[in-house]
């Protein structure tokens, strides 16, 4: 079986998207059946920002993101599977098809933590670059780095190892490091609610028959599997739980069977492979809107015993697996946990990079 080039596959890329050759920037890569662009996206609200690739800046200019279209087996086809968003940090990906086709892109994952003060909530740091490697132990991996102004240093690293049919992979490590004392808020509901998080899934909850996920499920301290259903009737505007409880190992965003809205986007789970000695819990929060293109179901995993006060040098560094997963799960949840070609094409199935039209994070 033979496949065309990667740089055949670059301009195949750049006519299926009507772009001109500035639209995208190619890197560079050993592996065939992968093809990484780095792009500006109309949907990202961030700037783009320096991304460096073998010493280099990708394309001579900044880019908000790097998009990796990767070869689904038997085929030849290379839909878009993986985005790794260095302007906000953000990660998206999706799960392929035996068909050479992929699912919608659906919930993200913001791979830095935030927290509150009393001057409000610090969600997204200022990215200073972006580092690409795809020569290393892994065929792709990415180090973005920024800062919370002078409080705190952050990195997000990620890894797209090569996917399996209805399965992708993305490792995700978060480290942060306080250069400064930084008061956290004390005001109610904060503590141990949505003071100090590691990392946070966004995505998208409008209603019975419009969302990215209708349930979180996820594993308690005590190893008991439990789960949230979201319904028409869930009270909006408030959090999803009285306060955030102990997790075990891993949580999950559902995409179950009945939504209109990229019925196809997938399941998204959160393993925690190292919690970097850090008490975690859970918690998460509905938003007002029932606008599908707004994120509005936030869930994320807090750092349960905060200090009022983080100390200047507090530092840690937490690892995971976020694993896209073909849908769609079983109509009922709570009975599922109780019992060769010649051509080369790239598949485009693009929603925004952020994922709707406007962001609202679903933060009070």
């Amino acid at each position: 079986m033979r496949f065309l080039h990667p740089l055949l596959v670059t301009a195949a890329f750049l006519l299926l998207n009507n772009s001109p050759l500035t639209a995208g920037a190619l890197i560079p890569n050993g592996d065939p059946d992968l093809a990484l662009f780095a792009q500006n996206l109309s949907g990202v609200g961030e700037p783009p920002v320096p991304i460096f690739h073998n010493g280099a800046l990708i394309g001579g200019m900044n880019h908000q993101v790097v998009e990796a279209f990767d070869r689904v087996p038997g085929t030849g086809s290379f839909p878009l599977t993986f985005v790794d968003l260095h302007a906000n940090m953000f990660l998206r990906s999706t799960y392929q098809n035996a068909d050479g086709t992929t699912g919608s892109l659906g919930t993200s994952i913001v791979g830095t933590p935030s927290f509150r003060t009393p001057s409000g909530f610090q969600f997204i740091p200022t990215v200073i670059q972006g580092v690409v490697e795809t020569d290393g132990p892994t065929r792709y991996a990415s180090e973005i780095n920024a800062e919370f102004g002078t409080q705190a240093d952050v990195s997000s690293s990620r890894t797209f190892p090569d996917p399996v049919i209805g399965r992708t992979d993305v490792g995700l490590s978060v480290e942060f490091n306080a250069l400064e004392d930084i008061a956290l808020a004390t005001a109610p509901p904060f503590p141990a609610n949505d003071r100090f998080r590691i990392l946070t899934a966004s995505s998208m909850f409008a209603g019975g028959t419009q969302f990215d996920a209708n349930a979180i499920r996820y594993e308690d301290a005590s190893g008991a599997i439990q789960l949230i259903e979201l319904s028409d009737l869930t009270p909006r505007g408030q959090h999803l739980l009285p306060t955030a409880v102990e997790i075990g190992s891993w949580f999950e965003l559902i995409k179950g069977a009945g939504s209109t809205w990229f019925p196809d986007s997938p399941t998204i789970r959160v393993d925690i492979l190292n919690d970097g000695g850090l008490n975690l819990g859970l918690q998460g929060f509905l938003a007002s809107s029932t606008n599908p293109n707004d994120d509005s179901l936030s869930v994320w995993l807090e750092w349960l015993d905060a200090p009022d006060t983080v100390a200047a040098g507090t530092n840690f560094e937490a690892e995971f697996l976020v694993t896209a997963r073909a849908v769609p799960e079983p109509s009922s949840l709570v009975l599922m946990l109780v019992g060769g070609l010649g051509l080369s094409t790239i598949v485009i199935r693009r929603r925004l990079a952020n994922g709707r039209e406007n962001r609202t994070d679903a933060v009070i």
